[in-house]
């Protein structure tokens, strides 16, 4: 079994197009680290033509509008814990609307890290505030963090992450830019998704904060 660990979490699928943009998200993935054991975590409308491409689902039918606008603490909680019982030492989370213009993004993202061992950036409206939809580092850092025993249920997922977490000397901050990110939902009707398929479009102009878009961050 691959060493390297994905969870694709923080989306819930209402609406159809929905359906094909994970898809095309966890193709995508799939196509650039075709070795990755990748988790899918979230609820609503499963796309069944994803199966192909994750190698495990945690997923409610019922959309739980708790989840939605507090970090989906649960979707994440149980991702992780699940690649914890699999064994796995590190695990790359992020939006499942999401997608990485590079290859071998655990590689990519270990030379990031350099020597610390949880990569996080901050949030694009609150430099202060450690952004909690894209994160890349070791499994009981986030577990740390990711202690929704310890959360304040009235706070976001990015401040009771922040809040929980004691190892934030092990943090490695970088940029969304540097991480690559990039947001699909805004675009999702005018891309072309081979081009996008390949790497082979301007992501800076796409990357995660450049767009709000309210169907795919708030209900």
């Amino acid at each position: 079994m691959s060493s390297d660990c994905a969870l694709f979490s923080h989306v819930w699928v209402d609406q159809g197009y929905k359906k094909n943009l994970l898809t095309f998200a966890l193709k995508h993935f799939r196509h650039h680290n075709p070795d990755s054991f990748i988790i899918l975590s979230g609820h609503g409308m499963l796309p069944e033509e994803a199966s192909q491409y994750y190698d495990k689902v945690l997923w409610s039918d019922d959309i739980r509008s708790g989840e939605i606008g507090y970090g989906h603490p649960k979707c994440v909680r149980d991702g992780l814990e699940f690649a914890e019982k699999e064994g796995f030492k590190r695990v790359l989370k992020q939006r499942a609307d999401c997608i990485f213009a590079c290859d071998n993004v655990h590689s990519y993202f270990d030379s990031l890290m350099e020597d610390k061992r949880f990569l996080v950036t901050t949030h694009p409206s609150t430099p202060t505030v450690i952004g909690d939809l894209c994160m890349y580092g070791d499994i009981d850092v986030f577990l740390e963090g990711w202690d929704i025993s310890k959360w304040n249920p009235g706070l976001n997922g990015m401040d009771n992450f922040q809040n929980t977490l004691v190892q934030h000397d092990q943090l490695k901050y970088t940029t969304i830019e540097k991480m690559k990110w990039v947001f699909l939902d805004p675009y999702w009707e005018t891309v072309d998704t081979e081009s996008l398929l390949e790497n082979k479009f301007d992501y800076k102009r796409m990357i995660w904060g450049t767009v709000y878009s309210g169907r795919a961050q708030s209900r």
